[in-house]
């Protein structure tokens, strides 16, 4: 148990770090580490626990806004949905829908939550076009 504490807090400083340096957008190891941590620590709960307080942590320092429970749960929803065995078809799987999940439901949230695009069709389809870059 002492070895897995060492390597949680080990995960955790990493995650925390990971954004907290400079870094290109939306270039960080959070995604993978909700899908790969049931894997490593073959528990969901520890695992997605890892992932939501590095960010909590992180975002401490960056700051919070309008929109950050929309990323936490879908963080959450990905490592729930993560695969607790090696099966590199199914993390593949994982790794992509996850992605794509995390694309679509987060960007509407900023589509919804900020006066940057007309609250229409249009405005919401400009949204996810100019997000793909990041």
């Amino acid at each position: 148990m002492k070895d897995n504490i060492f390597y949680i807090l080990l995960v955790i400083l990493i995650l925390f770090l990971s954004r907290i340096i400079p870094h290109p957008p939306n270039f960080t190891p959070i995604l993978g580490t909700a899908i790969m941590a049931p894997i490593l620590f073959k528990d969901k709960t520890i695992a997605i626990s890892i992932v939501i307080l590095s960010m909590f942590l992180s975002d401490i320092i960056l700051g919070f806004h309008p929109y950050q429970l929309v990323i936490y749960g879908t963080i959450l929803s990905i490592g729930l949905f993560a695969p607790m065995t090696k099966s590199y078809k199914k993390v593949l799987v994982v790794a992509l829908a996850g992605s794509t999940f995390f694309f679509i439901t987060t960007n509407f949230a900023v589509w919804i939550t900020w006066d940057y695009y007309e609250k229409n069709l249009n405005g919401l389809l400009k949204c996810y076009f100019l997000a793909l870059p990041f």
